[in-house]
């Protein structure tokens, strides 16, 4: 981030830009490790929504991992209706495969610290989505 403050409420903790949860102060990479009953609500919310709200959260490859679960069809495809990880850090290399984006898919200043792969398509060093279509 550039130092100016996010256009959202941010996670509680010095210098996470990460947007808050709504039960909790932290953002979803802190609430994993530190408030795990409010990070689950959010993954059963996430879940039952197929919405998540990651803007300016860093984001591992388990947190990752966690939301496409979260959001897998019967197909056991991840199909998100909003996904929001603008300006979020993806610390490992990602991998949406055949995740699919229905409404809003937001990746505005995200950061990819290694490879971004979409397997249909081959490497790329960024993304971007519209509406109702694959990355």
């Amino acid at each position: 981030m550039t130092g100016e403050q996010p256009d959202w409420p941010s996670c509680g903790l010095e210098g996470c830009s990460g947007v808050r949860l709504p039960t909790t102060s932290l953002c979803l990479a802190h609430a994993s490790e530190q408030a795990p009953d409010a990070f689950d609500a959010e993954l059963r919310r996430v879940s039952a929504e197929s919405t998540v709200d990651a803007r300016g959260v860093v984001v591992s490859a388990e947190l990752l991992g966690r939301l496409m679960a979260a959001v897998a069809a019967e197909d056991h495809r991840p199909a998100f209706k909003v996904a929001l990880f603008d300006q979020a850090t993806f610390e490992s290399e990602v991998e949406l495969g055949e995740a699919t984006f229905e409404g809003i898919a937001g990746f505005d200043h995200a950061t990819f610290k290694r490879t971004f792969r979409n397997l249909d398509q081959g490497d790329r060093a960024c993304a971007s989505a519209v509406p109702g279509s694959r990355l």
